[in-house]
Parts: structure tokens; sequence; C-alpha cells
């Protein structure tokens, strides 16, 4: 048996070598594009919420919020 490679064969697990590695590269940009589009779902969501807790906050009647506040502020004292 021969103890080193022939050029043959040291080209050919380049290639490999060459394939793996720009799989894994396009696998991590896969990667990438999902968290970027969760992300943008994410901040969607967000600005929902925010908005509908913008216009509960405009609507709720004066009493309301300040008996929350009150009660906000025994149930902090209490711990």
């Amino acid at each position: 048996m021969e103890a080193s490679m022939d050029e043959k064969e040291a080209s050919a697990m380049t290639e490999v070598s060459e394939v793996t590695d720009n799989q894994a590269g396009l696998e991590s940009a896969a990667r990438g594009v999902q968290a970027s589009q969760v992300e943008i779902q994410l901040r969607s969501v967000m600005a929902g919420l925010s908005a509908q807790l913008r216009r509960t906050a405009l609507e709720a009647p004066l009493r309301s919020v300040f008996l929350a506040f009150i009660l906000g502020v025994w149930v902090a004292r209490r711990r």
C-alpha cells in the first residue's frame, strides 16, 4: 500500500470538501432568511399589539385607570 495520495485522489477530496462547504453555506443563508422572516412577522404582531394597547388606554375611563394603578401599587407593596 502506498502511504501518499496521488493527484487524482487529492483533487477528488478537495472537490468533495468544496461541495460540502457550499452546502453548509447555503443552509446557513437559508436559516438567516428564515430568521429575518420571523423577525418581520414578530415586529408586525408587536406593532398590532401596541396599537391595540394604545386604543384601549385611550378608550378606558379615567376611573378604571386610577383603580388599576392603585391595585398595582397595593400588589407591589405587599411583595
